[in-house]
């Protein structure tokens, strides 16, 4: 019998050794950057955008402990200086940012206003009901480029204060230097 038990349980534990592995997979797969530069070829619009999903912003468990970020820009073939947008989302269990919105941007410590910036919640109900709620935050090219340039940059939404990580930073400098170039 003890044998039984010692067999049951050894079967348990290396399952739950095979279960964390399978789900630091999944982490890592989810949690892939992906980058894309195109042309449209009837138009000759430029298009480069980044975009990183971290796992712990998905579902209703999320509550904003990271958010997803979007950095991407666009320009025609005359456009000297493209406009730039940063968009962050994160799930939440029920809208944290719905009556207090604001976005407010620091490059190095110094004050980037936006040309404007958009709220936007949608109400999810798979696989269970969450709120998804994001916002987008357009630059002109000047502040656009004082961002990229950045070795540090902190955002705040409402009250909450957020800093960029090194590979966020990298990844806006990329996007900059791809819709220039």
């Amino acid at each position: 019998m003890n044998k039984l038990v010692l067999l049951c349980l050894g079967f348990a534990l290396s399952g739950c050794g095979a279960i964390n592995q399978q789900h630091q997979q999944i982490k890592s797969n989810v949690e892939q950057p992906v980058f894309k530069s195109e042309i449209d070829k009837f138009t000759g619009q430029k298009r480069v955008a980044w975009m990183k999903v971290y796992y712990d912003s998905i579902g209703r468990y999320a509550n904003g402990k990271q958010f997803n970020k979007i950095f991407h820009s666009s320009k025609k073939p005359d456009d000297k200086k493209p406009v730039g947008v940063i968009n962050i989302n994160s799930d939440f269990r029920e809208h944290k940012y719905l009556r207090c919105h604001s976005v407010d941007w620091l490059a190095d410590g110094e004050i980037v206003k936006p040309l404007h910036a958009e709220y936007k919640s949608q109400v999810e109900r798979s696989p269970h009901v969450h709120v998804n709620e994001g916002v987008s935050s357009y630059f002109a090219f000047d502040s656009f480029k004082k961002l990229a340039d950045a070795s540090r940059i902190e955002y705040r939404i409402c009250n909450d204060e957020f800093q960029m990580t090194p590979e966020e930073l990298e990844a806006l400098g990329h996007v900059f230097n791809e819709i220039t170039k």
